[in-house]
Parts: C-alpha cells; sequence; structure tokens
C-alpha cells in the first residue's frame, strides 16, 4: 500500500509543471477575452489538489456531469462516465 501512495506522489510530482503550464494559459485565455474548457474524471482531485485549482477558486464555471457512449450498455444499463468540466464560459 506504501508503495502506491509513493508512486502516486512522483507521479502528481511529474505532471505539476505541464498543469502549472495549463493554469496559466486558461488564465491567459481569460485575460484575453478568450474562452476555454477542461474535462477530467469526475472522480479525480485534479481541481482541487494541483495547480488547476486556481480556475476554480478565482470564480470560473464548474459542471459535473454523467456523459454516455451512444449504444453502450453493461446488464441491460447504460454505461456513464462521471466528468468534470471547468471553464471560463457559463455552461
Amino acid at each position: 500500500m506504501e508503495w502506491q501512495k509513493a508512486t502516486l506522489r512522483a507521479t502528481r510530482a511529474a505532471e505539476l509543471p505541464g498543469l502549472k503550464f495549463l493554469a496559466l494559459v486558461c488564465f491567459l485565455q481569460f485575460l484575453m477575452g478568450r474562452r476555454y474548457i477542461i474535462e477530467n474524471s469526475g472522480a479525480s482531485k485534479i481541481f482541487r489538489d494541483s495547480p488547476l485549482c486556481i480556475l476554480d477558486q478565482s470564480g470560473q464555471h464548474r459542471s459535473d456531469v454523467d456523459q454516455s457512449m451512444y449504444g453502450a450498455c453493461l446488464e441491460d444499463q447504460h454505461i456513464k462516465k462521471h466528468s468534470g468540466f471547468v471553464s471560463n464560459a457559463e455552461m
């Protein structure tokens, strides 16, 4: 179990420069009057525990939805994917 936590910490540390860049680009889009939207798994903590949290904290719009793949079923139930979106455009 401890090696899983260590692996997760190492993976998140490796992603940090890219997430900082993404947060900066989104902020620049906002300053220039342009729009952006970021989608990620609804179970992910990326909008809370990464540099992207600044987008959520700055009053940008956030939506959580369940997406369904057309026709995909498992045991006669449609398969849904929980997703989270952050955008500076109203959703």
